[in-house]
């Protein structure tokens, strides 16, 4: 019964998040069985703005901030290692995501269910800044 309690909520939340035009999936509950759900923190050093994972738009993550858990259908991850694109602007400048470069089909996959933290930093490559996804603990 408590499944059935907590896809009515997930339905709910799609269905008014679609009349208002956004695709933010933001569902503050513990376990969604059948889902993937990640919090994500701000390592940056700075406020994030137009923070965008996979097809999720998250929007402004404050600097040291983090989100609750946001669920997602599925995650893309290579080799362990999150591999979703995440983009953004940090004062103005916009950050493509790092996971671009990640162009070796052989360790990715799609991970369906599960809890997972992450941390969005950044990191350098060929004089240019990126977002990049990192670990912080699975559960």
């Amino acid at each position: 019964m408590k499944n059935v309690f907590n896809l009515l909520f997930v339905f709910t939340i799609c269905a008014l998040s679609a009349c208002n035009g956004t695709h933010e999936f933001i569902v503050p509950v513990e376990n969604i069985e059948g889902s993937v759900q990640v919090k994500f923190y701000n390592e940056t050093g700075y406020n994030i703005t137009d923070l965008n994972v996979g097809e999720n738009n998250i929007g402004y993550l404050s600097k040291s901030g983090q989100t609750d858990y946001i669920v997602f259908e599925q995650f893309l991850f290579d080799s362990g290692i999150p591999s979703e694109a995440c983009f953004g602007h940090i004062n103005g400048v916009e950050f493509d995501s790092f996971s671009d470069f990640y162009w070796c089909g052989t360790g990715k996959y799609f991970e369906e269910e599960g809890m997972f933290e992450m941390s969005v930093e950044i990191t350098e490559y060929n004089g240019k800044s990126y977002f990049l996804l990192t670990m912080k603990s699975v559960n």
